[in-house]
């Protein structure tokens, strides 16, 4: 275990999966929220008014943090907390509530990860175009420059957006995330606006806060062929090219990849590059965050039924070998192909790089004895942590990890369907019961950083507000 002192061990957190409190102190609607209330877009009609209730449990669950021994958080801002309609002066209330989030861990010796936008986007500006309206790129800059001021004299590794290219897939390419566009020649143009305000708000910020840390978030689902032939490894190129390189080359490179464009001209997509637009897009980054679950196995095929990860209607379906271990979610349980992505990383990005999620869902319960024995997701953090340790040991600059998640959650379109926590929550009293998982998480940080005695934790109960 030869991870560095200054490694960083966290866990993770988005706001709209945990926080519920949707309609107290002055937040406004999301797009989510919208889109939650509509028949038949989330599984069993769940929605995420209470969520894990981390706004009223959050002292507890910082409490948790703090037993569990982790030396970082990251976690997300709701847009809708700052600026309720997305624009304008701040909700002081929703700023109060960071403000007892970031203080309470430093005061635990918790460093902060702030996310500034995590898969959000206020119903104000979605029901003005949302992200194919190049005002929002000034209105997300303005709300980075709102939380900024406010929290840069306590934070400093910051993170514009979280997975802007699967996100935006699933959103515009197809009906399954808000706006529900099902659109494919309106993703390139989506993502666009979005790098353009990660780069310039990076920049406002470092101006700002020049020894802060300024990244950006994205996931990342190594592709192959699951046959031999020229038609699947083309697939399997373009696969990897719309929901992984469509984002991070440009970048770093400045430029889109051309086979990238070439794509979106021949789907008859319109150019959507403006001005300095690329200038801004490759404002400097001080790392890459990188959110890791597993790799996918793909065919050509003419219909493109796509699947758990791949967008449908760009003639490819998504064929994971149905011998492979899976998560509840069906997708494949591999850590090889991260150590193989971090010296991808390493030698094509040259970014230092934070495992910022690694996780798995898992159909967990409560046994009689009160346990949460979900062992299947300890042999998973194993092996992936594994494989962490390994690129560390070939020099690769990884500097932290973070697993996905602290606390069960609202899953977007699975509802409460899956469960991803190190925590169990029972979403009917709030009650958070420590998984098999959490303990063995704190021995292995406590060792990793020769740290100190094992701490028993108990169960809690958070009766929220």
């Amino acid at each position: 275990m030869n991870f560095p002192e200054h490694f960083l061990w966290g866990t993770a957190t988005s706001a709209y999966q945990v926080e519920g409190a949707t309609c107290t102190d002055g937040r406004g609607s999301s797009n989510w929220d919208e889109f939650a209330g509509k028949p038949g877009t989330i599984y069993r009609g769940d929605n995420a008014e209470v969520a894990a209730d981390h706004y009223h449990c959050l002292d507890e669950d910082l409490d948790m943090m703090s037993r569990l021994g982790v030396t970082a958080y990251r976690f997300s801002v709701s847009w809708t907390r700052i600026h309720p309609d997305g624009k304008g002066p701040a909700n002081p209330l929703g700023l109060a509530f960071y403000d007892r989030l970031v203080d309470g861990l430093l005061a635990r010796g918790i460093t902060p990860m702030l996310t500034i936008n995590h898969m959000e986007l206020p119903l104000a500006l979605e029901q003005a175009g949302g992200w194919l309206n190049r005002d929002t790129i000034d209105r997300f800059v303005e709300y980075a420059r709102t939380l900024h001021t406010h929290l840069h004299d306590r934070v400093q590794l910051w993170s514009t957006m979280n997975e802007i290219a699967l996100t935006t897939w699933w959103g515009f390419g197809t009906d399954l995330f808000p706006p529900a566009l099902g659109d494919k020649t309106k993703v390139l143009p989506a993502i666009h606006n979005q790098l353009v305000a990660h780069g310039r708000a990076i920049r406002l910020m470092r101006q700002v806060q020049p020894e802060g840390q300024f990244g950006i978030v994205g996931s990342y689902w190594p592709v192959t062929a699951a046959l031999e032939g020229a038609e699947h490894e083309t697939a399997a190129r373009l696969l990897d090219l719309l929901i992984n390189r469509s984002c991070i080359d440009v970048l770093v490179d400045g430029e889109y990849p051309p086979e990238l464009m070439d794509w979106h001209t021949s789907s008859g997509g319109l150019p959507f590059v403006e001005g300095d637009d690329l200038d801004d897009i490759a404002a400097p980054l001080d790392y890459l965050g990188l959110n890791y679950y597993g790799p996918i196995q793909v065919v050509a095929e003419e219909a493109g039924s796509g699947g758990s990860v791949t967008p449908r209607g760009i003639g490819i379906r998504q064929a994971d070998p149905a011998d492979r271990p899976k998560t509840s979610f069906g997708w494949i349980i591999d850590p090889e192909p991260l150590l193989n992505l971090l010296r991808q990383f390493r030698d094509r990005y040259r970014l230092p790089v934070y495992i910022t999620e690694n996780g798995a869902a898992f159909d967990d319960y409560v046994a009689p004895d009160g346990r949460v024995n979900d062992l299947e997701r300890i042999d998973y953090f194993c092996g992936h942590l594994d494989a962490v340790a390994r690129a560390l040991d070939e020099g690769i600059d990884v500097r932290g990890y973070m697993a996905w998640s602290l606390l069960d959650n609202f899953e977007w379109a699975a509802g409460y369907s899956k469960r991803f926590g190190l925590t169990y929550v029972d979403y009917g009293s709030q009650r958070r019961i420590p998984k098999e998982s959490f303990h063995w998480y704190r021995r292995y940080i406590a060792k990793a950083r020769s740290a100190a005695p094992e701490v028993e934790l108990l169960s809690g109960t958070c009766a929220g507000n």
